[in-house]
């Protein structure tokens, strides 16, 4: 099995799981899950970088050491700009593609704010190869800002997070090795750069490191690789698996003397890198991977000269006029740039293939490039960088998706839980409203009974609390009429009718008022006693129902909460005090009630029997003149009338109504009684259908728990059958194929020959 091969089912592993995740999200979406969405993220990236190859190779390197040439010459097309004072904008993944319409470059972008925030999420956009080459990168005007902080103005808007070059297919190492070379912009050039290197190292199997023609790194580039490509925690590059390229090894004095030098330069960086405590064998493998190269002579017999022209126009966005005339320094100095440089490529384009790829030392890193390959292969390297991961993908997919089902299944015990609860709660609650049905009852049947015995049993107390108030009422008791329109004998002569017509209006004038007092007498001692340790019917009343009323709904409010800790299926609890007010506004009319009664049957008593007590005085005084008294005085007369009305008065009203407290029927009568009955009954009803209310919310949740299961027990047999065959059949597949490919390999191993 060659390394072609060996990618090509490792795509189809990453394919499988993209298949697996598309299903998820278009059959069972609800067993997406934060983990299913990060991995299908994942998946993503690493499908289009696996479609892109299997191997992946960092290029890291100073400015201008070569790296986009010795890209260009191993792609086998011109991609990444060769221009001096240039440089990529982003790390660019380089890969080939067997389908000629996926050639070009997907660039990855944010959009950003004035501020440089990010606004949404990722996008992408398509350019073309030349297109990508001589936009997406640093002028020598953005090169002067070694720090970054200027952006090119056609990217201000844009954060740039990396771009995907796919070439299609051609022979040499990314066909042969399924390579993908990943560029990173020029070390030492920025801390914004650098940052992007290191961010690679992590996602590559390998490096290139080029260093200049006399094998030279300097005390920046030893202080930079020592902390991050050797460095574990910053780069997943086995130190092993780097490759230094001697490059332009053409302009060297001496190969040898750059060898030398270089491995000079690495012990010094080793040193750094491992503070004198190098681990056995390093040093002698990295040396034993110093190759010398030509990346121009190579490019030249690969992919032809460079058309310096032509890129220095597009990047520095010149005309060719301008290029060729401008008297602008800066123009200039490009335009000497370009013409050396096409200069010293013209003579050298015109040796044969075979030459400029001898002197380019093509074979040698070609043979490199082979060995460190099929090393890990066989160290496991591959295995572990990207089978492995695939492979812990595939499991914890699977291992996700069983995860929500039993969430699922977990959940259908909390519904089946709830609809326990909401049952007892019920008929908790139902237990609960008969027996306040029951006591309600009873307290509002008792009530009009009590206020007749607390009359009865008061009936003295209250006369003798209105005795003082209706005596003195009584003792002003006049015949409001001029005394000198009569004579004695003109009194004798009144009949009966024509006394009671002239004189009854005035002596019954102060019975209204005698009505209010007793009537207010009364109702004082049922509404509020003279002596507060004693309760009244009233009170009474008032305690019980608030106690039995206050025990009721809180009852069913302890009931309501213990099962509303489901924010998804709870009933609706209103405040206690809407219940109490229900029963405060039933009180308040049952009192208003309660004193009407008290004033219509004082009223009664007053307008029929004492009204009728007066006539009689007055017809007896009549009757007493006329036969002692032949004569007299007028005002003695009158005299004898009010005082005769005023004892009639004084002992009917104590008899009448101490007779009328304490009659057997009682004091308020078969009418008041059941007035007062049907109102507290209402009041108690109210505040009985309100907790009815709740017990129909209760029952419609019920309801709705019940269908809620009921789905969710189908939902959980459907994702169960889902699961099995388009996830957890596909998953073992891909789990299976990988383990197969990793056995094949350590027992085969891998081709690497090209």
């Amino acid at each position: 099995m060659n390394v072609k091969e060996f990618n090509e089912i490792l795509n189809g592993c990453n394919k499988s799981l993209q298949g697996v995740l598309l299903n998820i999200d278009q059959e069972a979406p609800a067993l997406q899950s934060a983990a299913t969405i990060a991995y299908g993220e994942a998946v993503e990236k690493e499908s289009m970088r696996n479609n892109m190859g299997l191997v992946r190779g960092l290029f890291l390197g100073a400015s201008n050491s070569g790296k986009s040439a010795l890209i260009n010459n191993l792609a086998r097309k011109i991609i990444v700009p060769e221009v001096i004072h240039t440089s990529t904008l982003m790390p660019t993944w380089i890969g080939q593609t067997e389908d000629y319409a996926d050639e070009g470059v997907t660039v990855n972008y944010f959009d950003i704010d004035k501020d440089g925030h990010r606004r949404g999420s990722m996008k992408s956009k398509r350019e073309a190869i030349d297109d990508f080459r001589c936009y997406y990168c640093y002028t020598e005007k953005d090169l002067a800002d070694r720090d970054r902080l200027v952006k090119p103005d056609r990217f201000k808007s844009m954060e740039l997070n990396e771009a995907y070059l796919s070439l299609r297919e051609a022979d040499g190492p990314c066909k042969d090795y399924a390579l993908v070379l990943v560029d990173t912009l020029g070390n030492g050039a920025s801390s914004v750069d650098d940052e992007k290197a290191q961010h690679n190292m992590k996602n590559c199997d390998f490096a290139f490191v080029l260093v200049d023609s006399l094998g030279n790194l300097t005390d920046q580039d030893i202080d930079f690789f020592s902390s991050t490509l050797f460095n574990p925690k910053v780069s997943n590059i086995k130190p092993e698996h780097i490759i230094f390229v001697i490059n332009k090894i053409d302009l060297s004095p001496s190969r040898h003397g750059s060898i030398e030098n270089c491995k000079n330069n690495i012990a010094a960086l080793l040193k750094k890198a491992y503070s004198g405590k190098v681990p056995e064998a390093l040093y002698e493998c990295l040396c034993s991977q110093i190759v010398t190269y030509s990346a121009l002579y190579n490019r030249l017999a690969h992919c032809g000269v460079y058309p310096y022209k032509e890129d220095a126009i597009k990047i520095n966005g010149l005309t060719r006029k301008e290029l060729e005339t401008s008297g602008e320094k800066r123009v200039e100095t490009i335009r000497t740039i370009v013409t050396e440089k096409e200069e010293f490529e013209e003579e050298k384009s015109y040796l044969p293939k075979e030459m400029l790829l001898k002197k380019g030392y093509c074979e040698e890193l070609n043979t490199m490039l082979g060995k460190v390959i099929g090393n890990m292969f066989t160290d496991g390297t591959i295995y572990d960088n990207h089978l492995n991961g695939t492979k812990e993908m595939a499991e914890n997919i699977r291992q996700a998706v069983q995860n929500t089902i039993a969430a699922l299944a977990a959940d259908a015990g909390t519904i089946e839980a709830k609809i326990k609860a909401f049952k007892k709660a019920k008929e908790m609650i139902e237990t609960l409203s008969v027996n306040y049905e029951k006591e309600s009852e009873t307290i509002a049947r008792n009530f009009p009974s009590e206020v007749d015995t607390y009359i009865k049993n008061h009936s003295q107390q209250l006369l003798i609390s209105s005795t003082v108030g209706i005596n003195k009422m009584i003792d002003g008791i006049k015949i409001d009429v001029p005394h000198g329109d009569y004579t004695p004998k003109a009194l004798k002569e009144m009949t009966s009718i024509e006394i009671e017509k002239k004189f009854l209006p005035s002596l019954l004038q102060p019975v209204p008022k005698i009505v209010d007092l007793i009537c207010n007498t009364i109702s004082a001692n049922i509404f509020t006693p003279v002596q507060t340790t004693r309760q009244t019917p009233y009170r009474q009343i008032v305690d019980k129902l608030s106690q039995s009323m206050n025990n009721y709904i809180t009852s069913v409010l302890d009931e309501i909460r213990a099962i509303n800790s489901d924010k998804r299926f709870k009933v609706t609890v209103v405040d206690k005090s809407i219940f109490e007010k229900k029963i405060s506004d039933s009180l308040y009319e049952m009192s208003v009630l309660l004193i009407i009664i008290i004033q219509k049957q004082i009223d009664e008593i007053i307008n029929t029997s004492i009204s009728s007590t007066v006539r009689k005085s007055l017809h007896g005084w009549w009757t007493s003149v006329k036969i002692f008294f032949g004569g007299g005085n007028v005002d003695k007369m009158f005299e004898k009338m009010e005082e005769t009305a005023r004892t009639e008065l004084r002992n009917k009203i104590s008899s009448d109504i101490a007779v009328r407290l304490v009659r057997p029927e009682g004091f308020l009568g078969k009418e008041a009684t059941l007035n007062l009955y049907s109102l507290l009954s209402k009041a108690t009803r109210d505040c009985d259908n309100m907790v009815k209310l709740y017990l129909s919310n209760i029952e419609h949740e019920l309801n709705s728990l019940r269908d809620h299961l009921k789905d969710n027990q189908k939902r959980i047999d459907f994702y169960r059958n889902f699961a099995e065959e388009k996830v957890n059949k596909p998953l073992g597949k891909v789990i299976e194929e990988i383990e197969g490919l990793r056995d094949h390999v350590v027992n085969h191993g891998i081709d690497t020959t090209n």
